[in-house]
């Protein structure tokens, strides 16, 4: 006797089976009989045990037919008490997911407003243990359901609450996930922070409780959530704007007396969580407005740093000059570095943000000018030296003549020399031209070049006027002749340029004719 629906389910096949195999193992009898008779006939040595079974064939088959029919009224009675069994398994079924399904929508956490989710899983965990246990029930009753031809039924309730399971675990993991988050972010030093990241982070769970919105709108604790990760955003312009790296002491200085209250943004102890407290998401617009100036003052820090780089590394071009001396070969580079940076100082100068560089504008501003003006200058000397250098030290006649201007230059070039040999040691553009006493030096070589270069028109003037033909030579040509006055061939290349249709002349030196002089014919 069946005492599960598994074995009255067994047991019914195998009647079935039976009962639609009676006809065919019957017609098998015949055949068998007339074989053995057969065998009888022809004298063929049969066994006793065969002679046995074959006479008790027809009884033994009448006893089974009898036990068949026997099992089928035993099973008919059987599934009159499993039916009545399994329908009232069916109705406390029924009832049991309805006390559920209310248990479930009592205490599941769809409405906690303080998102503990470690006690939302406890109960969650529970009513899926409950939930899997009905499942397993219903699942039990399949096969009975099948053999009564029942419909099964569409157990609304568990449906129900599986569903909903399922979204409480969604909704929840997420909330732990964003707990998770909030908390390392609010407790890490807030310069170690990543707003881009934080933001990116945010705008992920704002998809994803929004993408739950669709079947959990109706539920407080979405609600709750949804909010929380909202007003987070709505709060990262004001992360990003005291995360701004542009920040600098004095915009924090600003904003701690704004407020009255005193803390250090750079301490460890300066987390997202001390933001809060501190109510600084009070003074949104006042940080904004710190951190856009901040970015605008940004600008001009770099560029000043800009300039202060170039002329750390900008160096004079100095060059040798005759083996013996240093020159400035060139100052392209040097005065269009100049020119573009005095530019944008006074680009800074006109911006609205300018004042808390005013006083590195001001030395920039001084700075740039001194080096222009003692380059100028230094030029001017060089220039004025190069050509008097060629005179004075290259003509013993010319610093015999001019003997007060041959003591006077001798002392700049000697000054000259120093001071080129001091750059030339340390080119650094700054720092050479900002050599104390340098400017005034320069200055003063160059009074002293201007009075010899002044006496030495005055020499020459006075030459043109012993001998006016003079005047159709340059002081270059001039000063060539008077200074090689012991070789009066040396004349020879200047005369076609004094004497109009004379090429060279016949110079008949002081040993010819008993003469001590050169005569020229």
């Amino acid at each position: 006797k069946p005492s599960t629906m598994e074995q009255l389910s067994q047991s019914l096949k195998l009647l079935n089976q039976l009962q639609e195999e009676e006809a065919t193992t019957e017609a098998r009898f015949e055949p068998l009989e007339t074989i053995y008779r057969t065998l009888e006939k022809y004298e063929y040595n049969v066994t006793n045990d065969e002679q046995t079974l074959l006479s008790g064939l027809r009884s033994s088959w009448a006893e089974f037919l009898q036990t068949v029919n026997e099992s089928e009224v035993m099973l008919t009675q059987s599934k009159a008490v499993m039916k009545k069994h399994l329908e009232e398994s069916l109705n406390s079924l029924s009832q049991h997911l309805s006390v559920m399904r209310e248990e479930f929508i009592t205490h599941a956490p769809f409405a906690s407003e303080s998102l503990d989710s470690q006690k939302a899983f406890v109960v969650i965990n529970e009513f899926k243990s409950k939930a899997k246990a009905s499942e397993t029930k219903a699942g039990e009753m399949k096969a009975g359901l099948d053999i009564f031809r029942i419909e099964e039924p569409t157990y609304k309730e568990l449906v129900d609450t599986t569903r909903d399971l399922e979204l409480l675990d969604q909704v929840w993991s997420l909330i732990r996930e964003w707990q998770t988050e909030w908390l390392s972010w609010k407790t890490n030093r807030f310069y170690d922070l990543n707003p881009a990241a934080m933001d990116e982070a945010a705008l992920l769970f704002q998809k994803r409780i929004a993408k739950l919105g669709r079947d959990i709108k109706h539920w407080k604790v979405w609600t709750v959530i949804k909010n929380e990760i909202d007003q987070f955003r709505k709060t990262m312009p004001l992360i990003q704007d005291l995360r701004n790296d542009a920040m600098r002491d004095r915009h924090w200085s600003r904003l701690q007396s704004e407020i009255n209250k005193r803390f250090d943004p750079h301490a460890a102890e300066f987390t997202l969580e001390r933001v809060w407290s501190l109510g600084l998401h009070m003074y949104a617009e006042l940080i904004a407005e710190l951190s856009s100036n901040a970015v605008k003052e940004l600008s001009i820090e770099q560029a000043l740093a800009n300039i202060s780089a170039v002329w750390t590394d900008l160096k004079l071009d100095i060059v040798d000059h005759k083996e013996v001396y240093w020159k400035i070969r060139g100052t392209d580079e040097l005065f269009q570095a100049l020119e573009e940076n005095q530019v944008t100082l006074s680009a800074m100068k006109a911006s609205s943000f300018y004042l808390p560089f005013d006083k590195q504008v001001e030395y920039w501003e001084h700075a740039l000018t001194k080096i222009s003006e003692t380059v100028d200058m230094m030029l001017t000397v060089q220039r004025q030296w190069m050509y008097l250098e060629s005179i004075f030290i290259g003509s013993a006649d010319i610093r015999k003549q001019l003997a007060g201007e041959t003591v006077l230059f001798d002392a700049v070039n000697n000054t000259w020399k120093d001071v080129m040999n001091r750059i030339h040691k340390n080119p650094n553009a700054l720092q050479s031209t900002h050599t104390e006493g340098l400017f005034q030096t320069l200055v003063t070589m160059n009074d002293k070049l201007e009075k010899i270069q002044k006496s030495l028109s005055e020499y020459l003037e006075t030459k043109r006027q012993q001998f006016p033909r003079f005047y159709f030579l340059s002081d270059d040509d001039l000063l060539e002749i008077l200074g090689q006055s012991k070789d009066p061939m040396a004349v020879q290349k200047h005369i076609k340029k004094c004497f109009e249709g004379i090429k060279i002349l016949d110079i008949v030196q002081p040993s010819r004719g008993g003469s001590k002089v050169y005569e020229a014919l």
